[in-house]
């Protein structure tokens, strides 16, 4: 079941993205529509180009929202997958959130050798900037 959420997250990050691409994709064709009208003065198809490089900053600025937030996803996987994998730890009892590649990880373990050990193998991902540890110990 867990899987399948992380997929279902995954998908929908791929979705956002596909989703900003489009819009940045018709931005861009809008503003060449617009410059194309012979109407326009050039004083306007100054302050269009200058619109242009605004859409392109806007664009780049949300293709890289996207891909950081693929890429934390990616890492909020692959954390899960290898606490699952992992027979020290019982992943399914491990929250864990992404951002930035900062990993946060929660929920209760049984011993303090099992937190560490959560700890461990998230830092040993690729990719993970660096991990906190707000686990706590089942009573």
């Amino acid at each position: 079941m867990t899987k399948a959420i992380d997929l279902l997250k995954t998908s929908v990050v791929l979705l956002f993205v596909g989703v900003a691409l489009t819009a940045c994709e018709r931005r861009a064709a809008d503003d060449t529509t617009s410059q194309s009208s012979g109407a326009q003065s050039a004083r306007l198809e100054s302050a269009g180009s200058s619109s242009r490089s605004d859409s392109g900053s806007e664009a780049s600025s949300t293709l890289q929202r996207a891909e950081r937030a693929v890429d934390d996803s990616v890492l909020t996987t692959k954390a899960k997958s290898a606490l699952l994998a992992d027979t020290t730890v019982k992943g399914s009892e491990v929250n864990v959130e992404t951002n930035k590649g900062v990993v946060t990880l929660s929920g209760a373990v049984e011993n303090e050798r099992q937190r560490e050990r959560v700890a461990s193998i998230v830092r040993g991902i690729d990719g993970v900037k660096s991990v906190e540890n707000k686990m706590t110990l089942k009573k």
